[in-house]
């Protein structure tokens, strides 16, 4: 939560490009697997990943923690990777979270900003927001969609199994 509050968020030029990641928590309601908790695989061999995963805060949630509109929260990979004990911190609880990775790229290409929005346990944090403010439905979904299809999940929750 940023402390003071968000009055608007501002987009951040140098977060952007092929070789800048960000990393996002998955939590097992958001990644396929089957009744034996294996993992299911798309084509490409990776993990499926499921569209909420990448869905944006509700209004009143972003409002409650102090951020001026909907937002997603992700972590800078550049920072977790500088911080000791990163990836463990940033994942919290590695039973039921995986780490998703992306880059800003692929955010940027769905109209999303992105801010740095350090907190004091999480110096890696950042938010991604919609640039044009009041995107949902079917807009905002095919997004979700999207981003989830082009992450990596790259740490898988330990109550999973690999395939």
């Amino acid at each position: 939560m940023p402390n003071p509050p968000l009055e608007s968020f501002v987009d951040d030029p140098e977060l952007n490009g092929e070789e800048c990641f960000l990393l996002r928590r998955v939590g097992l309601p958001w990644i396929h697997y089957d009744q034996d908790r294996t993992i299911l695989l798309g084509d490409d061999r990776n993990p499926i990943v499921k569209g909420p995963a990448f869905q944006l805060q509700k209004r009143e949630t972003a409002l409650n923690m102090g951020y001026p509109d909907r937002c997603i929260s992700l972590g800078l990979e550049s920072i977790v990777e500088s911080e000791e004990n990163g990836i463990e911190r940033f994942v919290i609880d590695s039973a039921t979270y995986g780490v998703a990775r992306i880059s800003a790229a692929e955010f940027r290409t769905h109209g999303f900003g992105l801010q740095l929005v350090p907190e004091e346990n999480q110096p890696w944090h950042l938010v991604a927001f919609h640039r044009i403010s009041g995107i949902s439905g079917n807009k905002a979904k095919d997004a979700q969609t999207h981003l989830a299809r082009a992450c990596h999940l790259f740490q898988i929750p330990t109550s999973l199994r690999r395939p």
